[in-house]
């Protein structure tokens, strides 16, 4: 069993008793780090929990996604009961356990959630073993390795789905590493496992569909699986 190190998670999508078994599981603590690519909300019944028990830790790095931009362009509209696209939107890909648990906010709490998703990044770079790794939910549209990755737009990040049969880097030890689809959309058996070729580590393996929740550990390229209660 892994005792400490860097980890990354994706697609949580409020399966809260999932994301905290599978922080027990590889024994979480003060002297790991993790990285969430994104999609912490909606689908899922404890959306709002997630968020309140990564908004806790200060070794938590979170990386903006669909779900939670979503949640951001819509929260104004939906606090003055506004009905109007966006929130049509959000609530037709899923938003409706977002939206009962954030109505049962306070004002405060509403407010910190607000700047606490704000916050998050469009993508986290790492380098470790002489490996190169770039997190982001999903690879930014019309990518090209030679553009600067502070040059896309949030936007960039949001919908685009990756061709997972191409190498986008020409060098072999980087590698992207993406949530957003799921794994047994990826993989030829059509098991919820990580998918790695090609310059890819896809961690997406499904939870919220019935699948597993993954952490990937960075530095020994492990992955361990949470079993979702999801069928």
């Amino acid at each position: 069993m892994i005792v400490l190190g860097i980890f990354a998670v994706s697609d949580i999508h409020g399966c809260y008793d999932e994301y905290i078994k599978l922080l027990d599981k590889i024994n979480f603590s003060d002297t790991d780090t993790l990285y969430v690519l994104g999609d912490i909300c909606d689908r899922g019944d404890k959306p709002v929990e997630v968020y309140k028990d990564l908004m806790r830790r200060k070794n938590v790095h979170v990386i903006m996604r669909n779900h939670d931009y979503m949640l951001l362009q819509s929260i104004v509209s939906l606090l003055y009961g506004m009905e109007n696209n966006s929130v049509s939107a959000w609530t037709d890909n899923g938003g409706k356990t977002t939206i009962e648990g954030i109505l049962r906010l306070s004002n405060d709490e509403i407010a910190e959630l607000i700047e606490y998703i704000s916050s998050f990044s469009k993508y986290e770079c790492l380098t470790i073993q002489d490996k190169k790794y770039v997190l982001v939910h999903s690879i930014p549209y019309d990518f090209k390795e030679d553009k600067p990755l502070d040059e896309y737009e949030i936007d960039d990040f949001l919908w685009e789905r990756p061709d997972y049969a191409k190498q986008y880097f020409r060098y072999e030890n980087t590698f992207f590493v993406t949530g957003h689809t799921p794994t047994r959309c990826i993989r030829k058996d059509g098991k919820d496992e990580i998918f790695k070729g090609n310059g890819h580590i896809a961690i997406d393996c499904g939870c919220v569909y019935g699948g597993n929740l993954c952490a990937y550990c960075f530095e020994t390229g492990e992955a361990v699986y949470l079993k979702s209660v999801h069928r």
